[in-house]
Order: C-alpha cells, then sequence, then structure tokens
C-alpha cells in the first residue's frame, strides 16, 4: 500500500504517488482535465481508472446518464465539464462477488445514476494486496448541510457511497483533486475584485495554471477587507510591471482572507544568500564584474519603476535579499509587499514607516513620506554593501565600523575608500570601484535633495555620464557644501521626479558640462 508521501515520488503525471521506476500497487481513480499526450489521455476532460501506472486502464470523457435510464442506449449520456467550477458528486463502488469496480458521477443534487460511467473487472485484493481493514463509518467524509445563499456559491463538492461494506479499498483522486475542499465556496468574485482584470485565478483553476511552469507560490493574509482591497489593487499594479530586472507577476488568488501570489521561479535565491555565501549557491563568490552587472540591473529597475512605467512605483524595501538571482546572475527585484504606487505629477503621503533598518533614509523617521529618493538611499546602501561585503549594520564591530555608511564616509574623507572594497575579491577595477563606493555613498546623502535619481545612476554606472570629483566630507549638514552639484527642486517638488537642467536649478547635466576638461571619474567596458 502507498504511503500519504511515498518516497521518492514524483509529481505532475506521476501524481506524487510513484515514479518511472516504480513497481508498487496502487489504484487510482482520476479525475482529469490536462490532456498528456504522452499519457495517451483521450482529452482534457476524463475520468479514468489507473492501476500501478499513470497510464489508464480504462477511461471515459466526463459524464452522466439519467438516473431513470437502465439502459445505456436509451440514454445517451450528459456531458460534465469538471473545471466549471459547479459543485459534483462522484461514488467508487466495488462489488467483491462480481469483481467490478464502478464510478459514476452526476451534478450535485441529482439522484445516483443507475448506469455507471465506467464498470471495469479487476481483482482488487491482488491490487492492494489483501483485504482491506473494515470501514470506520466515522471517517467516511460527508457534506454539511449549506443554506441556500451559500449553495450557489462556486466549488467541487463528492459524495462517496459504498456498495459494499464487506471490502474497501483506498482511492486516491489525481490531476484535479476532487476530493479536496475545492468548495472554494468563498470563491466568489465580490463586486469590487471585477474592477482588476482577468489577473485573477481561480483557486480551484491554480493548480492548472501552475502545472508544468517554474513559479513560486506565495501565501499572503490580510486583515479587513477594505485592508485586501487595497493590497489587491496594488498587486493587480504589480502585475502589469514588464522589465527583464523585475521579478514578474504571474497572477493571483483570494481564498477568503488569504492571497495566493504566483511569481517566477528564480532558482539562485536572493542577492544577500549569494552575497554571503548560503544557500543554494553556498562556496561560490561573486566576481566583481558580476557585482557590477547586479548593481546595474538594481539600478535599471528601479528607474523603470520611478519614471518609465504607467505609474510611478516606490518600492520601499531596497534590500540583497529582496533582488534575486538567476542562473545567468542577472539582478531581478522582487517583493513589492510594501510597494505603492503613484501617479506622476501626485505626492506621495504620510503613511506608516515601513523599511528595514540599516536601509532605512532618515527622512523616513521625521515625514513618514516613502518616495523615489527614500529608495535611491536604500539603493546606495545597497551599492556599499555589494561593493565591500558588510551588513549595513555590523554589531560586532567597534564604534566607527558599526555602521557601513559612516565607515566608508570616512575612509573616503581620508582619501582611502577603495579601502572599503571586499578583501576577498582576487581583483577589481579599481575605477569601478571608487564609482561604486562615491556614487553610493552621494545616494546615501542625508539630505534627500542632494541625491541622484535612478536616471543619473543608471547613466553613471553605464559611463554615460561622468560623475564629478566629491568633496572629502561628502555629508556634510549644510547642502552648500557641493553648492553646483545637486538635483535641486525650488518649487518643493517631490525631488525624486526627474528634472532637467533650467535657468532655476543646478542640474547633473550643466555641471558634466563645466567639469569636462577637470579630474573625472570614468566608467569603462
Amino acid at each position: 500500500m502507498p504511503t500519504k508521501r511515498p518516497k521518492t515520488s514524483l509529481a505532475n503525471q506521476y501524481l506524487g504517488l510513484s515514479n518511472d521506476t516504480s513497481n508498487g500497487q496502487i489504484l487510482a481513480v482520476e479525475f482529469d482535465v490536462v490532456q498528456n499526450l504522452e499519457l495517451q489521455d483521450i482529452n482534457d476532460n476524463h475520468v479514468g481508472i489507473d492501476i500501478s501506472s499513470p497510464i489508464s486502464n480504462i477511461s471515459e470523457p466526463a459524464a452522466y446518464y439519467s438516473a431513470d435510464a437502465s439502459d445505456i442506449n436509451d440514454n445517451r449520456n450528459n456531458s460534465i465539464i469538471l473545471k466549471s467550477g459547479k459543485p459534483i458528486q462522484a461514488w467508487i463502488d466495488y462489488d467483491s462477488k462480481e469483481m467490478l469496480i464502478n464510478v459514476s458521477i452526476s451534478p450535485r443534487g441529482m439522484l445516483r445514476p443507475h448506469c455507471p460511467l465506467i464498470s471495469f473487472p479487476i481483482e482488487l485484493s491482488s491490487v492492494i494486496g489483501g483485504r482491506p481493514q473494515d470501514l470506520d463509518p466515522r471517517k467516511v467524509p460527508f457534506l454539511k448541510t449549506r443554506s441556500r445563499e451559500v449553495v450557489h456559491r462556486k466549488g467541487f463538492a463528492v459524495g462517496i457511497t459504498l456498495a459494499s461494506i464487506t471490502l474497501v479499498f483506498l482511492v486516491i483522486i489525481g490531476a484535479i483533486p476532487i476530493v479536496r475542499k475545492i468548495g472554494d465556496g468563498d470563491e466568489n468574485l465580490k463586486d469590487w475584485e471585477s474592477e482588476y482584470g482577468a489577473r485573477r485565478f481561480k483557486y480551484s483553476e491554480l493548480f492548472s495554471a501552475a502545472r508544468g511552469l517554474e513559479v513560486a507560490i506565495k501565501r499572503v493574509s490580510s486583515g479587513s477587507c477594505q485592508g485586501m482591497k487595497e493590497f489587491v489593487a496594488q498587486i493587480t499594479s504589480m502585475g502589469r510591471l514588464r522589465h527583464r530586472n523585475l521579478v514578474q507577476l504571474h497572477g493571483w488568488c483570494r481564498k477568503e482572507d488569504e492571497l495566493l501570489l504566483v511569481y517566477d521561479y528564480v532558482p539562485s535565491g536572493s542577492l544577500d544568500k549569494l552575497l554571503y555565501q548560503d544557500g543554494p549557491l553556498k562556496g561560490k563568490k561573486l566576481t566583481w564584474d558580476q557585482r557590477y552587472k547586479i548593481l546595474t540591473g538594481v539600478a535599471q529597475a528601479l528607474l523603470y519603476l520611478h519614471e518609465e512605467c504607467d505609474q510611478r512605483v516606490v518600492h520601499r524595501d531596497v534590500k540583497p535579499s529582496n533582488v534575486l538571482i538567476d542562473e545567468d546572475l542577472n539582478a531581478k527585484l522582487g517583493e513589492f509587499g510594501l510597494a505603492r504606487t503613484y501617479e506622476h505629477d501626485i505626492k506621495p503621503q504620510t503613511t506608516h514607516i515601513v523599511a528595514t533598518l540599516g536601509y532605512l533614509a532618515p527622512e523616513l523617521t521625521r515625514t513618514g513620506k516613502a518616495t523615489t529618493s527614500t529608495d535611491v538611499y536604500g539603493y546606495g546602501t545597497l551599492m556599499l554593501e555589494v561593493a565591500s561585503r558588510r551588513r549595513p549594520i555590523e554589531p560586532q564591530n567597534n564604534a566607527k565600523e558599526l555602521l557601513l555608511v559612516d565607515w566608508v564616509r570616512e575612509l573616503h574623507s581620508q582619501g582611502e575608500i577603495t579601502k572599503a572594497i571586499d578583501p576577498t575579491l582576487d581583483n577589481y577595477h579599481s575605477g569601478e570601484a571608487e564609482l561604486v563606493l562615491t556614487l553610493g555613498l552621494l545616494c546615501c546623502h542625508p539630505h534627500p535633495d542632494y541625491r541622484p535619481t535612478m536616471r543619473r545612476v543608471v547613466q553613471f554606472l553605464l559611463g554615460d555620464a561622468i560623475l564629478p570629483p566629491l568633496p572629502r566630507d561628502i555629508h556634510l549638514e549644510v547642502p552648500m557644501a557641493i553648492p553646483e552639484y545637486s538635483d535641486s527642486f525650488p518649487d518643493d517638488s517631490d525631488p525624486s521626479c526627474l528634472r532637467m537642467a533650467s535657468s532655476q536649478s543646478n542640474s547633473f547635466t550643466s555641471f558634466d558640462k563645466k567639469l569636462s576638461s577637470g579630474s573625472t571619474t570614468r566608467v569603462t567596458f
């Protein structure tokens, strides 16, 4: 007899019960909504009996005969769509004297069909290895009585009738397990859900939607209905985002007070595990070129979120654990649970302070407003962490080295900023290393108005713009310490919104021109 979770079993066509080398005895009745030609499936809507193999011994299109039809020739069968979401009941009987197994189905509420959909002769004891244990009526599943309102909800229900109580066998339902509570009783669309388009999966469709794909499914709980509505709106917005450096959200479904989110599966895990050599890539050290590529990818993802999509998206939690790395070491920014969308001409409103300590912009603790500029601060911390392979806060270090940003700033003031580079790196490009550390410090400037936009960051990293020399004490509290090096915002607008040169502001563009003949740090590839 198979266990509930047989060892070495495989998913998909093996139903989690066996594998391609199994020779054990298994009897399964399958309710299948996927046609697999390799398994000789007759269509994508059938019922079958499988004996010790994923290939059915007999199968028929899902249907039922009228309850008063004593002869199948007198009344043809009526089709049933297994994945319609409507309640379906099933009868699986075995007659030990006739050695015959019968399978019948019908819509819920109808009498049992007189003629079964499938009849198959088999000596069951040879399959299950002897006489099964006697029936315990307390363990027989039953259907709860529901009110008229609840009966109209979508879902599956199963009724099982045993014709012979002298011999009972274990029935394992595969492909689409009808014996689960796909009583998606709470699966009905709320009125507000129809506003957000077609990215919503039914819970009963999630298995089929993910079948054959490598996806990650995340379960998220939410509190009130209002909170759920707001979160679904955010998730639906995320589903419209398309960028090579973002983790793609394929869809979602709602069940009661939970959301199931279907994302791309990224096998190499997160950047923090790779950086600190933990998880599946343990022992694999990132080279400088790989780190630079990852930082550039994250910067391009943030540029897309801030300026290039239909609505401005503030991520609010930029850190290594939210950056996933694919098999080609491309960065994919994910985890949009805290993200917020804004129209490009609308200022963000005060909200709860959310972010991770060490990546939190100082103004957030005062204003509570997350902007693209606070994302830039988190990205600056990420740059310093990737270059130095040190966490933003190191409690075990002395006071001067406790905070990563302060430690790198001190080295910069001494003209020794490249000493912050990860000492385990065998070799690196000194110009790129100085650029990453200096630009990281600028992104972490305590004054948000003096942080660059992500567009400028990308231009610096790609070598399309030149980062001019910065003052030794880059983080002086007096803004005039860097008088011409700023994207200034005299109209007090959101500093994260991109602004080009004007007569009222000193932009990076005009500053680059002034320094074209001076000493610069240039990125080369």
